[in-house]
């Protein structure tokens, strides 16, 4: 018993089996029971515990109620039905999030969205971010500091974005990451709509960081090179698109 580790905050029980496994004995850990040995401790397991179906009673007193989790499971696994079936993800992200400048929403989101090989496969380029929390805000998003701040930060952080934003049609949230991302200039406004424009130099930085966090993604997920292209000409294409 000298290489058991007990270094647990649940409670801990230990059996002895005889060398037939026909009989077995056991006791609850308790460190105040221990003995120190030359070479590691031991405890005094007393022949009344004895291992048979009556130790299912004191045992569940030991452990404390059982938690059923199974209406959670089921939650669960329908959500990853709907999103196994869908093809747009819009997802709106807390303003809490933004406050804390947490990337536990959407980090728990996209590690959903990979959960298998067939959902990371399938989820690429189809994420919409929006943050409705925000609409009563005169400012634009990409003038919200506490904005600017979270998605500087999720790129730090190595949120694949190119892999998971949508890059069909106007590419809004891959426009919405740059302008969030890189310093703005407002070149036009027409009918209450911003033309953006952005220094080559800087947005430039912006896609090798960006791309860095694409190539670490599809690497860890053992995701062809192929794709790994895919994505990056879709987001070239939708830049080409979108932004002067």
């Amino acid at each position: 018993m000298r290489n058991v580790s007990l270094n647990h905050s649940i409670p801990v029980v230990l059996v002895v089996l005889s060398s037939n496994c026909d009989e077995g004995y056991w006791v609850k850990f308790d460190m105040a029971r221990t003995n120190r040995t030359s070479t590691g401790w031991w405890i005094e397991i007393p022949r009344k515990n004895l291992l048979d179906q009556s130790v299912a009673v004191l045992w569940s007193q030991i452990a404390g109620p059982a938690e059923d989790y199974s209406e959670q499971v089921q939650t669960l696994w329908a959500m990853d039905a709907v999103l196994a079936s869908t093809d747009f993800r819009a997802i709106t992200i807390p303003a809490e999030e933004i406050h804390q400048c947490s990337m536990e929403f959407i980090t728990e989101l996209l590690s959903r969205l990979s959960k298998t090989r067939e959902l990371v496969l399938a989820n690429r380029g189809k994420l919409e971010i929006f943050f409705p929390e925000y609409d009563s805000d005169p400012r634009e998003i990409y003038e919200i500091p506490e904005v600017r701040r979270w998605f500087e930060v999720s790129i730090d952080y190595g949120i694949p974005w190119f892999y998971f934003l949508d890059t069909r049609g106007r590419g809004d949230s891959i426009r919405l990451l740059l302008f969030c991302t890189c310093k703005v200039v407002v070149k036009e406004t027409h009918d209450n709509r911003h033309l953006l424009v952005t220094e080559p130099e800087e947005r430039a930085w912006w896609l090798m960081r960006n791309f860095d966090n694409l190539n670490r993604f599809t690497a860890h997920h053992d995701i062809p090179l192929e794709i790994n292209q895919e994505r990056c000409d879709a987001v070239m294409e939708c830049l080409d698109r979108s932004i002067a």
